[in-house]
């Protein structure tokens, strides 16, 4: 899986945005009765993060770099993994579904602090049930090995301070290098990112 050209990293990558326009996505499905009353049911049980790219370019090497990784990408056809670019704190977000064998966990951050992990909202004990491997997942995000397999259908969670992995897809898929420059340099929606599961 690729990572989208790190934004933090000014010589590997292209400078930092600002702003970013992020959202969280629920899905909820919700029936309503005659009698005024409805009932509601959770669809998704983790949120999907959307993102707005936007960016102050330097120069022109630096749209070649985010549009040769459109291209690459083919439009919205290849999913690929966007780190945030700012540290933060968050709680109880996804890392795997446990199917009695697999024992190897890409975690939804990099570098991080403040680290909690959780199976079925049970709270691990670090070298007892599992130890973490700062960058050595994919796309260097920190990996979690757990000691012993998770059983089938067991959620894993965790907590933590870092910056944010978003499994993720371009929103447009038909974009030459003006439209593309125009969304992620002028537009205020920015060039959109649509948030998956992270795996």
């Amino acid at each position: 899986m690729a990572a989208f050209p790190d934004i933090i990293d000014s010589v590997g990558g292209v400078p930092a945005i600002n702003p970013l326009e992020e959202g969280t996505e629920f899905s909820t499905l919700i029936n309503k009765f005659d009698n005024g009353t409805e009932s509601r049911k959770q669809k998704r049980l983790y949120p999907r993060r959307n993102f707005g790219l936007k960016y102050t370019l330097r120069n022109s090497t630096h749209l070649k770099t985010l549009y040769d990784f459109y291209l690459a990408r083919k439009g919205s056809f290849e999913a690929f993994n966007f780190f945030h670019p700012f540290i933060r704190t968050y709680a109880g977000e996804y890392v795997g579904t446990g199917d009695g064998s697999t024992v190897l966990y890409n975690l939804p951050f990099k570098l991080g602090t403040d680290m909690a992990i959780y199976v079925d909202g049970l709270l691990q004990i670090e070298v007892t049930n599992y130890t973490i491997t700062a960058s050595g997942g994919a796309d260097g995000a920190d990996l979690l090995t757990m000691v012993a397999a998770v059983a089938d259908g067991s959620q894993i969670t965790c907590d933590f301070t870092a910056r944010l992995k978003v499994h993720c897809r371009f929103k447009d898929d038909a974009l030459d290098m003006t439209q593309f420059a125009a969304l992620i340099c002028y537009a205020n929606t920015g060039l959109g990112l649509v948030g998956l599961l992270n795996e």
